[in-house]
């Protein structure tokens, strides 16, 4: 098994070969667009958001940091979000500008609370990892050359009516391949 500390949520597809036993170091995006930010969400905020939530409070320290690492990479890459971002250096798909929500023009060092909220939800979901790491691989041969690779067009990612809910003013329309699972 290869084990690698992966930055950023859009260079994933590393990661979804599988065989990865990720040791996310969260780096948290705050609105000051944060050098390789990678989560909206720190352990802590999270700690305090599922306070009475068995399921959360039975994992591990680890497990949470890495179930917050891929919720953000399950909602950066499956939803497009209204405005356009706010630095093009940024790492994150938040902090935006250009996003009105209820008639009220959010400020572009701002991260929403749902959007920070629709991430530990993800989390929160037991088999979001799996969704990540099941057998979309796609491989091109070349006589004895082959090369494997996963294919997101094979995927139908889930989504999650929870997640739904909290980023139905943010978003656009839903990324590639979702499904609709009911929570």
């Amino acid at each position: 098994m290869v084990v690698g500390r992966l930055k950023s949520p859009h260079n994933y597809k590393n990661l979804l070969l599988g065989g990865y036993n990720i040791l996310a170091t969260l780096v948290i995006e705050d609105g000051t667009i944060v050098e390789d930010a990678n989560s909206y969400v720190d352990l802590e905020e999270a700690d305090e958001y599922f306070e009475n939530n068995s399921t959360w409070n039975a994992l591990t320290d680890a497990e949470k940091t890495d179930r917050l690492f891929f919720a953000a990479i399950y909602i950066e890459n499956l939803y497009r979000f209204i405005g356009s971002i706010s630095d093009q250096t940024q790492n994150m798909r938040w902090p935006r500008v250009g996003v009105v929500v209820d008639g009220y023009e959010i400020e572009d060092n701002i991260i929403p609370k749902n959007i920070k909220y629709a991430q530990m939800e993800a989390a929160n979901i037991e088999n979001l990892y799996s969704n990540f790491t099941s057998n979309e691989i796609s491989s091109i041969s070349a006589g004895s050359v082959s090369i494997s690779y996963f294919d997101p067009s094979l995927k139908k990612f889930p989504k999650y009516n929870v997640i739904e809910n909290l980023l139905q003013n943010y978003v656009i329309t839903p990324g590639f391949n979702i499904s609709k699972t009911d929570r």
